[in-house]
């Protein structure tokens, strides 16, 4: 990051790296939920917007526009529509990797807010920030809905089944990727939590859900992030698979932990993915992965989808692909 101008009470970013990407072609929007203003124009930190739906009405699709966001919490009150391509999410607080409600936090305590943003926008890039979804109430389905092809997420806190009324909810999760989700790229995000709170009960349901009907989205990864769960009932999964066409050709987790939370290590989960009703042609890839709270990684490895893990067998060449079965 590269800064032009600073003064007491004012900074302007002129150019901004985003995890490799230049975002310095683009308009850059300023949001502060405490200290900004719908009526300001969003140019300046002394002129920032103060909620998402003002500072994502000022971006034009396309341009590859980026909202820098205050570290501080920013409630958001109803859905945003994230539907313009090359748009941008940047926190400008420091990386929080392990979860909790500092830096730059977008949250909602509606009760019927079904996820804060649904991603519609074609190679959206979103980093530093959380996305928590509060709403004690079933219909509060999840924080973030991915339904794009090229979402980029980097350091995201995606955050759901907070509360008792939505963790006993089947339709529950905390991050969904649905027909259009293909080519995602998630990097050094956590998914879920494992706080007393919000403690999972529902059988076929997970902190990331696969929710495609029609085509499923296709060739996602998944690195060194970490998937959050606190459950106590065994059939309660981490990845589910709600539909036949949920995913399709490969998906692939690299460097990742699976953790469930059960008080004295009281129940293992039977399986991190629950095949549910998948039947298309897919394979789940994982490359130094680990669990912890469950029995194995999948209990049905059959028919047209494969779970595989990147190591050595006894019939296999060291780092070629076998089925992995714990």
């Amino acid at each position: 990051m590269r800064r032009e101008q600073m003064s007491i009470g004012q900074l302007t970013v002129d150019s901004c790296s985003l995890h490799g990407a230049d975002l310095g072609r683009g308009e850059k929007v300023y949001l502060c939920g405490t200290y900004g203003s719908n009526g300001n124009s969003g140019k300046t930190a002394g002129t920032a917007l103060q909620t998402l739906a003002a500072a994502e009405s000022t971006c034009v699709a396309a341009r590859n526009d980026t909202v820098l966001v205050s570290p501080e919490n920013v409630l958001v009150p109803t859905e945003i529509a994230w539907d313009k391509d090359n748009t941008h999410i940047f926190g400008l607080g420091g990386p929080n990797t392990r979860g909790g409600d500092f830096g730059a936090y977008f949250y909602s305590i509606a009760t019927d807010l079904a996820q804060l943003i649904n991603i519609t926008g074609k190679r959206c890039q979103i980093s530093r920030i959380t996305i928590a979804n509060h709403g004690n109430n079933a219909a509060c389905v999840a924080a973030l809905l991915i339904n794009a092809e090229g979402t980029w997420l980097r350091d995201v806190n995606i955050v759901g089944n907070i509360n008792t009324a939505q963790a006993q909810n089947g339709d529950c999760t905390s991050l969904i990727i649905h027909d259009d989700g293909s080519l995602l790229l998630a990097e050094n995000c956590v998914i879920g939590n494992n706080v007393n709170t919000g403690i999972r009960n529902q059988t076929d349901t997970g902190q990331l859900l696969f929710s495609s009907a029609v085509s499923g989205p296709s060739n996602g990864k998944f690195v060194g992030c970490t998937f959050l769960s606190r459950a106590e009932t065994a059939t309660v999964s981490m990845v589910y698979f709600k539909a036949a066409s949920s995913i399709d050709r490969l998906w692939i987790w690299d460097d990742c932990e699976f953790h469930n939370f059960s008080p004295n290590w009281a129940t293992e989960l039977v399986e991190v993915f629950d095949k549910g009703a998948l039947t298309t042609t897919a394979t789940v890839m994982l490359k130094n992965c680990c669990h912890h709270g469950f029995g194995e990684w999948t209990s049905d490895n059959t028919g047209k989808w494969l779970v595989t893990n990147m190591a050595a067998a006894a019939s296999a060449a060291p780092g070629r692909c076998v089925e992995a079965t714990t």
